[in-house]
C-alpha cells in the first residue's frame, strides 16, 4: 500500500495535510526495519494508530500488529485514541490488528517468541525515566526476536532543529521536579542509554545500529512541541510558586531563547534502533 492508500484505511480524508507526513515517515522506518509481510509485531504506545497502520500495511493479511497503549480510549484530540482506533479497525488493515487501550502491556502473558518484533515508536519520552522504559523492555524481551525503537534524536545535523530540542529540554527539565502523567516529555532517552541494556538482555546493537537515523522531512512536530512549551509549559512555570527565584530565572531565560528560536522549528531527527536476539 502506498501512503494515500495507508491514511484512507486510516478513516482520514485525503485533503489532510498533516497525516500524509507522518505515515511517510512511518513508511520509512517500516523499511529502514525491513518489516516484511506475515511478521507478527507486538506494538507498544500505539496511541492513535501511526505506526499502527504503517505496520499493519507492511506486514499484509498474513501478519499481524498486536497494539497496547496504558492510555484511556477517551483521551486525544482531535480524535480520541478510541475513535482513531475504531476507525482503523472499520477499515482494510483493520483484521490483521488488534488494539488494547488502557492496558498495561507488561502485566499480559506472552509466549517465549511469541513476536518476531517489538516496535516502540516516539513513546519513550512519555517514560517517568528511562529506569521504567528499560523495565518495560525487560519485561517483553522474552516474547520477542528483535526490539525497534524510534526516538526524537538530541543530536541536531541542522541549526533549524535548535527549537525542537530546546523545547524538549526544558519540558523535560519541568518534568523531572514536577511530575506529570499527563506530561507530553516526561524524560529523554538516547541510543546510548539503551544499548547496554539491550545487550544484557541477549540482544546485540551494532554500532551503525546506534547511530542510526531516518530522515524526519517535513514532519511538523517540532513546531508542535514550541507551542506545547511556550504555552502549556510557560504557564505551568509562571503559576509555579514552589520554584526559587534561580529556577525561575533559569527557566525565563530558556523560554525567552525559545521564543527568540521558535522560527527554527525543523523536527530533529529520529534515531531507529535495531536490537537482534543472540
Amino acid at each position: 500500500m502506498n501512503t494515500e492508500q495507508i491514511v484512507a484505511a486510516m478513516g482520514i480524508d485525503a485533503t489532510d495535510e498533516i497525516q500524509p507526513i507522518q505515515t511517510a515517515y512511518r513508511q520509512r522506518l517500516v523499511a529502514h526495519w525491513q518489516i516484511q509481510p506475515g511478521m507478527k509485531i507486538l506494538e507498544v504506545g500505539c496511541g492513535q494508530g501511526d505506526m499502527t497502520a504503517a505496520l499493519a500495511a507492511a506486514v499484509g493479511a498474513t501478519g499481524l500488529v498486536d497494539a497496547y497503549d496504558i492510555a484511556s480510549p477517551d483521551y486525544g484530540a482531535p480524535l480520541t485514541l478510541g475513535q482513531a482506533q475504531a476507525r482503523l479497525a472499520a477499515g482494510p488493515l483493520g483484521a490483521q490488528v488488534q488494539a488494547h487501550l488502557a492496558t498495561d502491556v507488561t502485566q499480559c502473558t506472552f509466549a517465549p517468541r511469541q513476536f518476531d518484533a517489538l516496535v516502540i515508536t516516539h513513546a519513550a519520552w512519555y517514560f517517568p525515566d528511562a529506569a521504567a522504559f528499560i523495565a518495560l523492555l525487560t519485561a517483553l524481551a522474552p516474547a520477542v526476536d528483535r526490539i525497534l525503537i524510534a526516538e526524537w534524536s538530541l543530536v541536531l545535523s541542522d541549526a533549524q532543529q535548535a527549537g525542537h530540542l530546546l523545547a524538549a529540554l526544558i519540558q523535560s527539565e519541568y518534568a523531572v521536579k514536577h511530575p506529570d502523567p499527563q506530561a507530553n516529555i516526561r524524560t529523554l532517552i538516547t541510543p546510548a542509554q539503551l544499548r547496554p541494556a539491550l545487550e544484557a538482555l541477549g540482544f546485540t546493537v551494532t554500532a551503525a545500529t546506534v547511530a542510526t537515523t531516518v530522515a524526519t522531512t517535513d514532519m511538523q512536530d517540532g513546531g508542535w512541541e514550541i507551542g506545547m512549551t511556550l504555552y502549556d509549559t510557560a504557564a505551568k512555570i509562571a503559576a509555579d510558586q514552589t520554584l526559587g527565584a534561580a529556577e525561575r530565572l533559569r527557566y525565563d531565560a530558556l523560554l525567552a531563547t525559545l521564543t527568540a528560536s521558535k522560527a527554527q522549528h525543523k523536527a530533529l531527527d529520529a534515531f531507529a534502533l535495531d536490537a537482534t536476539r543472540r
